[in-house]
């Protein structure tokens, strides 16, 4: 690996990630082509968030997501038994590299685009959009986020089912993932303060937060510092709350019966109760 040459290395693998990538769309030219930046922290669920775009563009858009280029590295099986987890910081450059050249050829067929990162800059997103905007492309911003903690537990599940599925896992260090999460908001809001785009979209796991079209006024900042601080339940915890929940209200539900009020009862304990006191003051003279 002392003589590896990453742009022959790049130049050599295209097009197998070209092909690949293409058979995943049904991307054509277009006039007006949109550029669209993905961002949020790992784990947080990009996927939903590409599924939106997919679908309001009919899938006719390419998915440019350079995790998904690191396989393609020429010693990259050696790369992973060599620094295992951390194998990602050694096939970075190329990840890299490969993104620019499937953007410009994609650019050069005036395709859509959909360009995954993570936003722990705020230099990258604005230079890819000034890109965009130089080749006749729309930029728009679509964000994904979640509770932090359920992101880092998704990173570790999904090296777990790559394990499963005997491929070599796409391990995210913690130290990379944090950073992101604490520099996301920050960044999201200088992006959108720029004005470089005219539309910005905020996603959770399950709904879109924020869509800069219809909501005015709103912080993009806190809404993805709320959403990343929030606590989060997995299904089976939130079932067993609703259960506890449920068998609580129903305990406080429960009252003792009441007899009905009966109008000689009244006059009886009012009786008495004049007797009562009769009979203190007869004591009391």
């Amino acid at each position: 690996m002392k003589d590896y040459d990453l742009k022959a290395d790049v130049e050599a693998q295209f097009s197998a990630v070209w092909r690949k990538v293409l058979s995943e769309s049904n991307a054509t030219p277009q006039s007006k082509p949109q550029g669209i930046l993905l961002g949020g922290q790992p784990g947080a669920g990009k996927s939903y968030g590409t599924k939106e775009i997919k679908k309001r563009l009919h899938n006719n858009v390419l998915v440019i997501n350079g995790d998904e280029f690191r396989a393609f590295h020429k010693y990259y099986d050696k790369i992973y038994q060599k620094y295992g987890e951390s194998a990602s910081e050694h096939t970075a450059k190329f990840a890299g590299e490969m993104v620019g050249k499937v953007r410009d050829k994609a650019i050069q067929e005036r395709l859509n685009i959909v360009i995954e990162g993570t936003f722990r800059t705020v230099e990258t997103p604005l230079k890819e959009i000034d890109n965009f905007k130089k080749n006749g492309y729309e930029p728009s911003i679509v964000v994904c986020t979640c509770p932090k903690s359920i992101s880092w537990e998704s990173t570790i599940k999904r090296a777990e089912a790559q394990i499963d599925a005997n491929l070599q896992p796409r391990y995210v260090p913690k130290e990379h993932h944090d950073l992101v999460v604490d520099k996301l908001a920050d960044n999201a809001q200088l992006i959108f303060d720029s004005g470089a785009v005219a539309s910005f979209e905020i996603y959770s796991r399950t709904a879109k937060l924020f869509d800069s079209g219809v909501d005015k006024n709103k912080s993009i900042k806190d809404i993805i510092n709320n959403e990343l601080n929030s606590l989060s339940l997995d299904k089976s915890e939130q079932l067993e709350v609703k259960k506890l929940l449920t068998s609580k209200l129903e305990k406080e539900a429960i009252l003792k019966p009441v007899e009905p009020i009966s109008i000689k009862k009244l006059i009886d304990n009012e009786n008495v109760v004049s007797h009562k006191i009769a009979k203190i003051k007869k004591i009391k003279r």
